[in-house]
């Protein structure tokens, strides 16, 4: 029978003698768990508002007013009314660290022709790839409550802010185990609730009316121009946040083209998009979607951009610091990368959390 040959790696001498084929200077990482990373996407590379000094993050939020108009008469007399209409909302800041170290010893070995990857750029990286899923768990999550010290030190994420409500309407009120939302009762203040609904199927009658009502009672324009820290013209920059499901469905009505959802869903460049708006599918939302909770199942949560903001601490916007000395390693360095931040919404009623229920 001839010999059917062999391969080179199967030549001792020849794998013993020659280097494998190497692609020098990259590498691939594999090591991250979501395929796409919405928070770091969004409001953390957004351009970033600096905040300098200060204690915890405030802005003063107008909650009444005194009812000071009323229709007259000639020669009527006025009644003064002044009244206190302003309180503080107020979150502390948040803090975030990662780090790496290496021996000194180590650029020796890894130096050269013989260096493939630089050593130090891959621990660099995997300290970023670590403080990555940090950041996005952060930012779709929020503390368990707010006495636990350990819990006190999480940021507030996004269902924080908006949160989830089984009725129709402006229910959204203080997460589970809290009582307050930045130092605001919803109780006390029922225009500090975000607008809820629920929605049984995707379909034009179902959850394309629910969203479409959710966009319409959500787009608050005051008429009198204030500074209200968000947008002043009236523009409203509101994404969609969901899982895949949900959008593999849009999609497919949009393939139909039959006018299931009439003219509020279309699609731009590649995505799809509800009244203008991008309905954008975030893989944590489908790791996460249905874990113990009914209001996880397929959530589709309305961010409005120009009241939700990432705020950052001056001087500490993934600030790395130079190389420190480890104790009785002599030779032994320490790098550290420190973040100091917080999430703050200045209107929740600018922003909805819809989910579905069976």
């Amino acid at each position: 029978m001839a010999s059917l040959g062999l391969l080179p790696h199967q030549l001792a001498d020849l794998v013993n003698l020659t280097l494998r084929k190497y692609e020098r200077r990259t590498w691939v990482d594999i090591s991250l768990s979501l395929t796409k990373y919405f928070g770091i996407g969004n409001l953390l590379l957004d351009p970033r508002q600096n905040e300098s000094g200060g204690t915890q993050l405030e802005w003063k939020v107008q909650v009444s007013h005194s009812g000071a108009a009323t229709n007259t008469a000639l020669y009527a007399k006025q009644e003064i009314n002044v009244q206190d209409v302003t309180t503080a909302a107020f979150e502390p800041w948040s803090f975030q660290q990662t780090h790496f170290a290496y021996d000194e010893r180590e650029e020796s070995f890894n130096s050269g022709p013989e260096r493939i990857v630089q050593e130090i750029a891959v621990r660099r990286h995997d300290a970023l790839d670590s403080l990555t899923e940090l950041m996005e768990e952060n930012f779709w999550s929020k503390p368990a409550n707010d006495t636990d010290q350990s819990e006190r030190l999480k940021p507030k994420g996004m269902t924080y802010w908006i949160v989830p409500n089984a009725t129709k309407g402006f229910n959204g009120a203080a997460p589970t185990n809290f009582s307050l939302v930045a130092g605001l009762s919803p109780s006390t203040y029922a225009n500090w609730n975000n607008y809820t609904d629920t929605f049984k199927t995707v379909s034009r009658t179902d959850l394309g009316r629910k969203i479409r009502n959710a966009m319409y009672q959500t787009q608050f324009m005051n008429p009198n121009q204030f500074p209200d820290g968000g947008s002043e013209n009236g523009r409203v920059r509101c994404g969609v946040a969901t899982t895949y499901n949900v959008c593999q469905i849009l999609e497919e009505l949009l393939e139909q083209q039959n006018d299931n959802l009439g003219g509020d869903l279309d699609k731009y460049y590649g995505a799809v998009r509800f009244r203008g708006n991008p309905v954008m599918p975030v893989p944590y939302l489908d790791s996460n979607a249905g874990s113990g909770t009914a209001y996880n199942i397929d959530p589709l949560i309305g961010i409005n951009f120009d009241v939700m903001k990432a705020k950052w601490k001056t001087g500490y916007y993934f600030n790395w610091g130079r190389p420190k000395d480890a104790p009785y390693q002599d030779l032994v360095k320490h790098v550290h990368m420190n973040n100091s931040m917080q999430y703050c919404c200045k209107n929740r009623r600018k922003c909805f959390y819809i989910y579905k229920v069976t």
